[in-house]
């Protein structure tokens, strides 16, 4: 669904297929529990406007703008969950260095990704774990280690 993307704190397009669904809503927040964004007294951030993100559909993409990018705190992991309409959910991290941004898939609960199923496409990014976590796990079953690699 969302792939793993570059880019700089002018904006941030992530390769998205949609696939009929469309996002809800994004959750964004740091390792330490706190609010990331320019929305900081909640986690939610604004859907669709100019200061946080918006999609782009037509595009394949989902747009991080450049006021919630430049929002996020240096060298700090932004851990950002986007909801959609159908119920799914999608993990994403993203991190900015000065003016470099780069963000990576970490999980989606997409129908389908389900204990057991890790080897679907939608349901972890070979780039979050590394091909020799990827290549042992693709049809093994989902474990409590298993959970502890994503995190």
């Amino acid at each position: 669904m969302l792939s793993d993307a570059t880019g700089s704190t002018s904006g941030l397009t992530i390769p998205t297929q949609y696939r009929g669904d469309q996002p809800a809503t994004m959750e964004a927040t740091y390792a330490d529990g706190s609010n990331a964004g320019p929305v900081s007294w909640s986690p939610y951030q604004e859907f669709n406007v100019s200061f946080t993100f918006s999609p782009d559909y037509s595009d394949n993409g989902l747009l991080l703008t450049s006021d919630f990018l430049n929002a996020l705190r240096d060298n700090a992991q932004a851990t950002l969950v986007f909801h959609f309409w159908s119920g799914a959910t999608v993990t994403y991290r993203v991190t900015k260095n000065a003016g470099a941004v780069t963000g990576t898939v970490v999980w989606s609960d997409r129908p389908g990704c389900r204990p057991g199923t890790r080897g679907q496409p939608d349901c972890v990014t070979s780039a979050t774990e590394g091909p020799d976590v990827w290549d042992e796990v693709r049809s093994a079953p989902w474990t409590a280690e298993d959970a502890a690699r994503l995190t």
